[in-house]
C-alpha cells in the first residue's frame, strides 16, 4: 500500500509546477534585496502563482477551471505540495531554531494569547454568524479554521459536526480569504507599528489563519521570523485534537452522531509532523553543544536554509495557484464577514 507522503507519478505534474515557480520566486528574490513591506521573494512566489492561473498561461499549462479539477493533471500534485512539502519544511525548520530566538517572555506572550484569542475568536465568530443569520455549523466551521490552522481544522471538523459540504467549501474560501489579505497587510502594518523581526513572527504565527499563510507571512519578516512564526504556528496545531474532542461532545447531542461514526481522539488528530520538529531541534542543540565551530556543521545549517527556503517558495507558489480572482469575488458575504470578524479579532488582540 503506497504510502500517502510519497508522490506517485500522478502527483509529480503539480508538484514540479509548484517547485520551478518557486525556484524562479527564488532567483527574483536574490534580484530584488533587500526586500520591502510589499515585494519578498515569499510574495513574489504568490503572485507568479495567482499570475499564471488567472491568466492565459493557465491554458497553455492545461490548468483546469475550479469546477472541473478532478481533471487538472496539476491538482494532487498542488495537494500534496500544500501537505507533505509543507509538513517538511516545518519539520527541516527544526534545524534552524537558535535557543537565543526565545525567551520566556515571548513563550508566556504565546501562551497568554492563545488562552484569550481563541475563546475570543470562537464567540465573535458566532456573534456575526447568528447576526447574518448562518447557520450554527458554519459559525463552527469558521470558528476553527480561524483558531487554528484554516482548511486542515475546517475538513477536520466538518464530520464531527455533519456540516453540509457547501458549508465546508464556503468556510474554506472565507478563510483563505483572509490569509491573503494577511499577506498583503501584516508585514505593513508590523513596520508601521515598530515591530521587530522576532514579535513580526510571533504575531504571523499567533494570528495568520492557515499554516502556509502564517509561515508565509513570518518568511516576510526574515530568517528568524519565519522560525519564530512556524514555533507559535504548531502551538496552536497541537490543539486541533482536544478542540475537536470538544466539539464532539458540545455538538453530540444536538445533532446525534452518524451511523458507524467514531468519535475523534487526541491522538488521530495529533499532528505528528510537530514530532519530526521537535527531533531536528534536538539535532540542532546537539549539533551546536559538538560541532559549533566545525565548517562541515555550518554547512549542514546552510544547505538546510536553502532547502527549506526552496519548499516554502514551492508551497507559496501552490498558494497562488488556488487564487482565482472571481471566485474570491463571488464568495458568500455573510460568510465573509463573519470569518472577518474573527480573523480581526484574532489580529488585534494578538
Amino acid at each position: 500500500m503506497a504510502k500517502a507522503w510519497i508522490p506517485t507519478q500522478r502527483e509529480w505534474p503539480g508538484i514540479g509546477l509548484a517547485a520551478a515557480l518557486g525556484v524562479v520566486a527564488f532567483a527574483l528574490g536574490k534580484l530584488l534585496k533587500p526586500h520591502t513591506a510589499f515585494i519578498s521573494d515569499v510574495v513574489v512566489a504568490i503572485f507568479i502563482g495567482a499570475l499564471v492561473l488567472n491568466t492565459p498561461l493557465s491554458r497553455v499549462l492545461g490548468i483546469a477551471d475550479p469546477e472541473e479539477r478532478d481533471t487538472d493533471r496539476y491538482e494532487r500534485g498542488l495537494r500534496f505540495t500544500g501537505k507533505w512539502l509543507l509538513r517538511l519544511a516545518i519539520v527541516m525548520m527544526g534545524l534552524k531554531i537558535q535557543t537565543d530566538l526565545f525567551n520566556v517572555d515571548q513563550l508566556f506572550i504565546v501562551g497568554a494569547i492563545i488562552l484569550c484569542a481563541l475563546p475570543t475568536a470562537f464567540f465573535l465568530t458566532h456573534v456575526a454568524a447568528r447576526a447574518l443569520g448562518l447557520r450554527r455549523e458554519m459559525g463552527d466551521l469558521l470558528s476553527i479554521g480561524t483558531m487554528v490552522c484554516g482548511a486542515s481544522a475546517i475538513n477536520a471538523l466538518s464530520p464531527v459536526i455533519l456540516a453540509r459540504r457547501r458549508d465546508q467549501g464556503i468556510a474554506i474560501a472565507a478563510v483563505f480569504l483572509f490569509s491573503v489579505v494577511a499577506l498583503l497587510a501584516f508585514y505593513p502594518a508590523a513596520d508601521a507599528l515598530g515591530l521587530s523581526e522576532a514579535f513580526g513572527g510571533l504575531w504571523a504565527g499567533l494570528a495568520v489563519n492557515d499554516l502556509s499563510s502564517s509561515v508565509a507571512v513570518g518568511s516576510q519578516f526574515g530568517t528568524d521570523g519565519e522560525v519564530i512564526a512556524a514555533a507559535s504556528k504548531s502551538v496552536r496545531i497541537i490543539l486541533l485534537g482536544p478542540l475537536l474532542v470538544l466539539f464532539s461532545l458540545l455538538r453530540a447531542p444536538v445533532r446525534g452522531d452518524a451511523p458507524g461514526a467514531s468519535r475523534p481522539t487526541l491522538w488521530t488528530h495529533f499532528p505528528k509532523f510537530i514530532i519530526g520538529y521537535f527531533i531536528f531541534f534536538g539535532l540542532r542543540l546537539g549539533g551546536d553543544a559538538l560541532f559549533a565551530d566545525a565548517e562541515g556543521w555550518s554547512g549542514v545549517l546552510e544547505a538546510n536554509d536553502v532547502v527549506v527556503k526552496l519548499l516554502i517558495l514551492a508551497v507559496c507558489a501552490g498558494i497562488g495557484l488556488q487564487i482565482r480572482i472571481k471566485t474570491l469575488i463571488g464568495l458568500g458575504w455573510r460568510a465573509v464577514l463573519a470569518g472577518g470578524s474573527a480573523s480581526l479579532g484574532m489580529a488585534g488582540l494578538s
